[in-house]
């Protein structure tokens, strides 16, 4: 496992000679009152030194027609020994500008000259470094190379810090993209994302501030988070992004408890939990999750309800909307008994007894009277079930509803009007 800095090398500025503008830069909880550098890579690789996290292999992505040949001035001057490289080097990139729709002849007339870069840039730096050509990223696919670019930089299990200061603008969007990528197809761990914000220097003095962005992808982790519980209903992924914002585990343990007790169905367990989260974080969720606690209070609300069939029918019709037709069926079902057992005078607690569901089942048969329309519905209801869990034991009335030409909407349809009738 090793910790990877990742950087982007863009075009130079026509008025700094080709260079980047030289800047101060200061980092947050950093003792160093600035770094002074053309490139803003070299500040971060000094500040992570002084961190005590000092990357293994710098990687600089570029274009075809980024300034790849102003790498040899990071020491000012371009010294004797590489100015033929440098020259050559730089005629090449000027000759790519003219040329844009051949991007992989472009990509071969500056490689050529990497191997010897590398070299100068690994002495000089005194850190491995690495070389790699991106596309424009003018289309999709572009795009999915670029990211495809910045994996292959990095293994399983690596650190990996991003700086996104230089290069084209669009690059910053890709990078968020690219991180939340590598954290799930890489499993890397993303430490930081840089930003020399040279714009904003003259707010602080003239030195410009180094931003941290990480919190980026950590709203994105979010958005993931939501549409993996909305996808699923699993409580616990919000456990980790509530820990990284300064929740502990005890107060999170709950999330995850719910989830197991929700997926075997002990629905009461699973209220409990929910209750025990709320009351171990009763204001706002902090850090990023912030932006998330009304969203969160109104996915786990259905648990505030104190009656067991309250519990049952309220996740019933959320997994209904979720299109999570096994569990919206099967609390349905428990829903409806439950109802039941409570209009004949029974008082179903959390670990309903066998003997109450025989009555509540002697109930709906029509042995002791009831609504013969919510009898048949119920009979109808608890074959869906059966279906669900037996694929292929098919009645004639599933049959209808499995082989008509938009199968999922009739299901769905039938599913809501049964649960509508019998749970209201």
């Amino acid at each position: 496992m090793s910790h990877i800095l990742i950087t982007f090398l863009g075009k130079g500025d026509t008025d700094t000679d080709g260079l980047y503008q030289h800047e101060q830069y200061r980092f947050e909880n950093d003792d160093t009152p600035y770094y002074e550098t053309n490139f803003f890579c070299l500040a971060v690789l000094e500040h992570l030194k002084n961190k005590g996290s000092p990357p293994d292999k710098l990687v600089i992505l570029g274009t075809p027609s980024s300034m790849w040949n102003a790498l040899y001035e990071i020491k000012g001057e371009v010294e004797d020994d590489y100015e033929d490289e440098w020259v050559a080097l730089a005629d090449a990139i000027e000759e790519n500008t003219e040329y844009p729709e051949e991007e992989e002849i472009e990509e071969e007339k500056i490689t050529e000259y990497f191997p010897t870069l590398q070299k100068f840039l690994t002495k000089y730096l005194e850190i491995n470094c690495e070389l790699r050509v991106i596309p424009y990223g003018e289309s999709q696919e572009k795009q999915i190379v670029i990211l495809e670019k910045i994996a292959e930089s990095v293994k399983e299990n690596d650190t990996v810090s991003l700086d996104i200061t230089h290069g084209s603008r669009h690059l910053p969007m890709l990078v968020i993209v690219s991180a939340m990528y590598l954290e799930i197809v890489k499993k890397v761990t993303i430490a930081d994302i840089y930003y020399g914000a040279m714009e904003m220097k003259n707010r602080h003095n003239g030195i410009a501030p180094a931003l941290n962005l990480k919190g980026m992808l950590g709203i994105a982790n979010w958005f993931g988070a939501l549409k993996s519980f909305e996808k699923d209903g699993d409580y616990g992924v919000f456990a980790d992004l509530l820990e990284t914002d300064g929740l502990t585990k005890n107060q999170t343990k709950p999330l995850k408890d719910a989830a197991f007790f929700e997926r075997i169905f002990n629905i009461s367990q699973a209220a409990r939990k929910l209750t025990t989260f709320r009351n171990n974080v009763q204001e706002d969720l902090p850090g990023i999750g912030y932006l998330f606690t009304d969203t969160l209070k109104n996915r786990i609300k259905w648990s505030e309800n104190n009656s067991l069939y309250g519990h049952q029918r309220a996740l019933a019709f959320s997994f209904l909307e979720k299109k999570d037709y096994f569990r919206a069926t099967n609390l349905a079902v428990e829903a409806f008994i439950t109802k039941l057992m409570l209009m004949s005078g029974d008082n179903p607690k959390e670990d309903i007894r066998y003997r109450q569901r025989i009555v509540a089942d002697y109930f709906l048969h029509g042995k002791a009277g009831g609504d013969r329309g919510k009898i048949s519905d119920f009979r109808l209801l608890r074959k869906l079930r059966n279906m669900l869990v037996h694929s292929d034991m098919l009645q004639s009335e599933i049959e209808r509803i499995i082989e008509s030409n938009n199968p999922q909407q009739s299901l769905e349809s039938t599913l809501r009007k049964l649960m509508k009738h019998l749970l209201d």
